[in-house]
C-alpha cells in the first residue's frame, strides 16, 4: 500500500501464489488480489485490518488470472482466468466468497472494463487464429449479448466517464468502440506498439503506453 502523497509504502500484505491484479472495494474496506498458483486459482481478500483470507475459485494447472474486477455495489467480483485456448469470466459473490456463476469466453482474455453502473462487462480477447474481440456480457443474465471484432491483438482498454466509447489498445493502434452501436468507428494511430491505456477522469485525456 503506497501513500501516493508522501510517495511512500505504508503497509505490505502477503498473498500466498502469484499476485495477478489487485482490486479495491468501493467503501475501500478491501482489497482483492488474483491469484495464481501450480495447482488452483484464487482470490485473496484483505480487509482494513490487514487479515487476509483466500477464496479458492478454480483448478489452476495450466491456467491464468487475467484480471480482477469488482462491481460499483461491491457485491460482486469478476475475475478473468485463461488457459491457452480460451477464457472464463467468474463471478464471485464477495460475501459469501464463493463463484456463482461462469461465463466462458472463445479466447484467452486480455483485459476486462466494466460499465459505470456495472450493467455490462466488456471483454477482451485474443485467439492466434480469430484475432482480437470485444464480448459484451450483460451481467444481469451474466451471458454475452454482442461480441464485436477488433483484430489484431488486443493489449487493455479504458472506458469513457459518460460510457459511450471504450478504447482498446491493439498492439498496432488504439481502436475506438462505440459502446451504443457495439462497433469500432475508429483507430488512433500512435509511434510505437501500445500496451496500455487509461483515460482521465474527464475523458479529455487519453494516455498510452508502449513497448
Amino acid at each position: 500500500v503506497i501513500d501516493t502523497d508522501n510517495k511512500r509504502v505504508i503497509a505490505n500484505h502477503p498473498v500466498e501464489g502469484n499476485a495477478a491484479d489487485v482490486a479495491v472495494s468501493p467503501d475501500l474496506t478491501r482489497i482483492l488480489v488474483g491469484l495464481s498458483g501450480r495447482d488452483n486459482i484464487g482470490l485473496a481478500v484483505v480487509n482494513t485490518f490487514g487479515r487476509t483470507h483466500t477464496v479458492d475459485l478454480a483448478d489452476g494447472v495450466g491456467r491464468t488470472v487475467d484480471a480482477v474486477r469488482i462491481s460499483p455495489n461491491g457485491r460482486l467480483v469478476y475475475v478473468a482466468t485463461s488457459d491457452a485456448d480460451s477464457g472464463n469470466l467468474l463471478v464471485v459473490d464477495a460475501a459469501k466468497g464463493r463463484v456463482v456463476r461462469e461465463v466462458p469466453i472463445a479466447s484467452p482474455i486480455r483485459d476486462v472494463v466494466l460499465s459505470r453502473d456495472g450493467a455490462l462487462a466488456y471483454v477482451a480477447g485474443f485467439h492466434p487464429h480469430w484475432g482480437g474481440s470485444v464480448d459484451v456480457i450483460d451481467t444481469a443474465i451474466n451471458e454475452i449479448t454482442a461480441k464485436v471484432g477488433i483484430g489484431g491483438a488486443p493489449m487493455q482498454m479504458a472506458l469513457s466517464a459518460d460510457g459511450a466509447r471504450l478504447y482498446v489498445a491493439d498492439y498496432e493502434h488504439v481502436a475506438v468502440m462505440c459502446t451504443e452501436a457495439n462497433s469500432v468507428i475508429d483507430t488512433l494511430t500512435v509511434t510505437a506498439e501500445p500496451s496500455c491505456v487509461a483515460i482521465s477522469p474527464d475523458s479529455t485525456r487519453l494516455y498510452i503506453a508502449d513497448h
